[in-house]
């Protein structure tokens, strides 16, 4: 979203541009745009605490989003943003515009921790405002309070059933997450991990909606597999744990060779294999079935699915 801080940004209504020549008045005039007139920003305290203590904690180091829109006018909308970071205390002095009693102006709050953070983001699709600090002691608004993260374990197997160990399972927020409400996601850093000898794997996610590649090591008899779309993982707030066992197609060797155009083995090149999937003539987005890098010969080795 660019700098949050730098004030005051406007998004004018679509309006027509004519050619060179024209005897349009709109080419003739200057397009006059007008902001619209608002109060200046003042502080207010907000504060961020971890929920799952007996007595809640404050969560330093936690970005703090504020996004207020629309500040009407007739040419466009005009949005306020501003962000920062919670001090040692766990508090934000947030500069905002103010609504009233009866006109209270809506924002909203985006709360994102660290990606190494224990608690989970969260997103306020709305908090009325309509007073802010001025002259005196900067007044306090509320306090937000995040869940820890969802523990996600479970276990990845072969086709026969044996553990897959050291693969890589990672988990990428999707596009659309249980968040919905929100135009700005709590979460969107992928979060990996690697499977023990028993194919077990652990890790700490955000509720939502997430794509889940399975990578397993080079020249591991495994095959790759992406869970995305309908097959895509839910992570509810629920639950504290969530389990999701995996078990990878049996999967078909290939050998191949990378050469240039006169036949010269390609040394160290990267191969990436996608499978084009197609429905009755109407295909979607190729999906990455294997990657792998060739050797000091140009040979290179892949596990496909076996459909």
């Amino acid at each position: 979203m660019g700098d949050p801080n730098t004030g005051i940004r406007f998004r004018t209504l679509p309006f027509t541009v004519y050619a060179p020549g024209t005897t349009s008045p709109s080419a003739t005039s200057p397009r006059v745009f007008r902001l619209p007139a608002y109060v200046t920003p003042a502080p207010l305290r907000f504060t961020v605490l971890a929920k799952d203590r007996a007595v809640d904690a404050a969560l330093p180091d936690v970005t703090v989003r504020f996004r207020s829109e629309p500040i009407n006018s007739p040419d466009g909308t005009a949005v306020h943003e501003r962000e920062y970071r919670t001090n040692g205390e766990g508090q934000v002095e947030a500069a905002l515009i103010g609504g009233t009693a009866t006109e209270p102006r809506n924002y909203q709050i985006t709360i994102l921790p660290s990606p190494d953070s224990g608690y989970a983001g969260r997103c306020v699709p709305q908090h009325q405002v309509t007073g802010v600090g001025n002259n005196g002691p900067t007044p306090y608004s509320t306090a937000f309070s995040l869940d820890p993260k969802v523990s996600l374990v479970g276990t990845v197997v072969a086709n026969d059933g044996s553990p897959a160990a050291t693969v890589s399972v990672t988990a990428t927020p999707a596009a659309a997450g249980i968040s919905a409400p929100c135009s700005s996601p709590t979460s969107n850093t992928a979060v990996s991990a690697t499977t023990d000898r028993d194919g077990a794997y652990v890790m700490l996610l955000d509720p939502g909606s997430y794509t889940i590649d399975i990578e397993p090591p080079m020249g591991a008899p495994l095959p790759r597999l992406t869970e995305e779309g309908n097959q895509a993982l839910v992570v509810s707030a629920d639950s504290a744990t969530a389990t999701h066992d995996v078990v990878l197609p049996a999967g078909e060797a290939v050998d191949a060779v990378v050469a240039s155009a006169s036949g010269t083995p390609l040394v160290a090149a990267g191969v990436r294999i996608f499978e084009v999937l197609c429905t009755n003539g109407a295909c979607i987005q190729p999906a990455l079935r294997a990657q792998a890098q060739s050797d000091n010969f140009g040979k290179f080795r892949v596990v496909l699915p076996v459909r």
